[in-house]
């Protein structure tokens, strides 16, 4: 045993459950230190108590605070770390202080965070001083971990948008999910570089690989000109916010982007725009949801080939190095009829303006020269699950060929079902030069 080098423990380690780590690290002080380490590889913070498990015992926040109380040196294995609070958390705030202070001082190796502040959202100026102040200094040890480092902050509102670039250069991934920013005045107005004091611009950043915005407002477009390593970006707007204004927030980095995620309402309106060029770009996707089957009329508004039509143009993409067109399209099948007891199939089908889509496609994207390029399409169906009950196979066969009717014929020939769970289906194709 004590000739066996470190790197075959840790792989022994890496293959045994939970429950069996706890007793090789009783049995031999060899494996000891890997075992600990997986053991303690992730943290949760959280008064939640899963209610079968957890029954009559204290949370996860008071139980890893005692346990490292009890064995500081055991935090240093802690490579992720997740903070998850609610808004009803904070009555008991001065309760809160202690553990999650304590805690998080204690991570000094971690690597990726993720913040989670409950489904409605918490305000940040609500959260104690101490915690506050203790959850930033973990946010930038984390920011300072290289390649591996990764940050994720949820449901938070008014978070300063000045500690937000000092993160900025550091961390290679960013998630921000229903967050909104407090910025100063002088970042309130204008899109300038030249209108913020140097303080806040003159630093480049050159770590930020990966940036993901889901219901998130920058209020101008500066931290975005700061990511001159940014490879992927990943945009989900609000309803009520124009596609016009994520586009606006692209070409900054659209010369070193590789991969580009647009996901939008239909009905966004989309205002005159110029061409976007992305000599690196190899995978675009675009998404669009809650299209209703309900008001037929305004098919010709949100349609695939009339969405396609404008959008395709502005994403002006390299022959050699562009490989995959994705598009996902979510409809609505509420008050469409086939849920009714006893109803026949329904009359609609998607628009048939739908065979437009070979022409806008072979336009912008097909080439005879190689690399081939993959043309993704997924068309998935939901229903209100309270209202209607859930999707039964014999909806499904009835929806299939709908889908299939309502596309081109080159696309069509490869669809095939991609998710079925009883309530929503699924169906994608993909298409090859």
């Amino acid at each position: 045993m004590d000739t066996l080098p470190p790197e075959v423990l840790e792989d022994i380690v890496s293959h045994v459950a939970d429950d069996d780590l706890r007793a090789c690290c009783l049995v031999s002080s060899r494996f000891r230190d890997p075992c600990q380490a997986r053991l303690h590889r992730e943290v949760v913070l959280s008064l939640k108590l899963r209610v079968t498990i957890d029954a009559g015992s204290i949370s996860p926040l008071w139980r890893t605070h005692m346990h490292f109380e009890a064995f500081p040196h055991l935090a240093t294995h802690v490579r992720t770390c997740t903070l998850r609070l609610a808004r009803e958390d904070l009555a008991h705030a001065t309760h809160l202080v202690l553990p999650v202070v304590s805690t998080l001082r204690r991570l000094v190796n971690v690597r990726a965070v993720f913040i989670e502040m409950g489904h409605m959202g918490v305000q940040w100026e609500h959260i104690p001083v101490d915690i506050r102040e203790a959850t930033l200094e973990l946010l930038h040890r984390a920011s300072r971990q290289g390649p591996t480092s990764r940050i994720s902050l949820q449901h938070i509102h008014g978070f300063p948008i000045v500690d937000l670039a000092d993160l900025f250069s550091g961390v290679y991934s960013l998630q921000l999910i229903a967050v909104s920013l407090s910025p100063p005045p002088y970042l309130l107005h204008g899109e300038a570089d030249d209108e913020a004091p140097a303080a806040v611009n003159s630093t480049p950043n050159l770590n930020l690989k990966s940036l993901s915005l889901e219901h998130s407002f920058f209020p101008n477009l500066r931290l975005l000109r700061r990511c001159e390593s940014l490879e992927t970006l990943s945009v989900q707007w609000p309803q009520e916010n124009s596609l016009a204004t994520i586009l606006r927030a692209v070409p900054p980095v659209a010369s070193i982007l590789q991969h580009l995620e647009i996901m939008a309402s239909p009905d966004s309106t989309l205002q005159a725009t110029t061409t976007i060029t992305f000599p690196k770009l190899r995978l675009l996707r675009l998404e669009f949801s809650r299209i209703s089957v309900q008001q037929p009329q305004d098919a010709a508004a949100w349609s695939l080939p009339h969405l396609l039509s404008r959008l395709v143009p502005f994403f002006n993409t390299s022959k050699t190095t562009f490989e995959r067109l994705e598009i996902r399209i979510t409809i609505s099948l509420d008050n469409a009829g086939l849920f009714a007891p006893g109803a026949a199939p329904p009359e609609y089908v998607l628009p048939t303006e739908m065979n437009l889509l070979d022409a806008v496609l072979a336009g912008r994207l097909r080439s005879k020269d190689p690399p081939r390029i993959e043309i993704g399409l997924h068309l998935r169906g939901w229903v209100n699950w309270p209202r209607f009950g859930p999707i039964l196979e014999e909806h499904y066969e009835v929806l299939a060929p709908i889908f299939r009717a309502a596309l081109p014929h080159a696309v069509a020939a490869g669809l095939e079902v991609v998710q079925w769970d009883g309530k929503r289906m699924a169906a994608g194709g993909w298409l090859a030069n």
